[in-house]
């Protein structure tokens, strides 16, 4: 009886948190589609507070600091929400952590903008088939080869300042129209 009255008395205690939780969401929805992402912020956190181990207002906290542009906040809830997501949830966790390594990318001079951009396309392709992640692993691909084909910087006085024959004619393959169906296909493999 004692337990039966303890048990009754724990799911009246617990109750009113899940439904504050699911409210808290919703409004927190609400916010978002009215573009007050600073109330919408407000909501999520509240809703994370009742349940620190629920993904999801984890993720729309990041999302919602994202779209604000407080990118340190976004990475900050992003990173809890993906250590506790999985499913399609943790596929949408990495699209947003590669949107954030592509937008810190292309601010990057063009040397550390590769190696973000190779971040950036990793992460899109983990996080699975979706029609955005090809999609922005098409447009990655795009902006690599650029990056990558630029001639890097000699600092050595020890070298000419004249290319070698050699030198010539590699550069005579790589701008002539007859290679640039390799070239493509060479892209298609990043």
């Amino acid at each position: 009886m004692t337990r039966l009255l303890l048990g009754s008395l724990l799911m009246l205690i617990a109750a009113p948190a899940s439904d504050d939780f699911a409210r808290f969401g919703k409004f927190g929805d609400a916010g978002w589609a009215r573009g007050e992402f600073t109330q919408a912020a407000e909501w999520y956190e509240r809703a994370a507070g009742l349940e620190p181990d629920a993904p999801e207002p984890l993720y729309n906290l990041a999302l919602t600091y994202y779209r604000s542009g407080s990118h340190d906040l976004c990475l900050r809830y992003l990173d809890k929400a993906q250590a506790l997501s999985h499913g399609a949830l943790r596929d949408r966790c990495l699209l947003l952590r590669a949107d954030l390594e592509f937008r810190d990318a292309m601010k990057q001079s063009p040397a550390r903008r590769v190696e973000g951009l190779e971040r950036a396309l990793a992460l899109y392709r983990a996080a699975g088939p979706s029609e955005i992640a090809k999609y922005n692993i098409e447009v990655v691909k795009l902006l690599l080869p650029p990056a990558r084909n630029q001639a890097p910087q000699v600092s050595s006085s020890d070298e000419s300042e004249d290319p070698s024959a050699d030198d010539t004619a590699e550069a005579g393959k790589l701008q002539s129209p007859g290679n640039k169906s390799d070239q493509k296909r060479e892209d298609r493999d990043w």
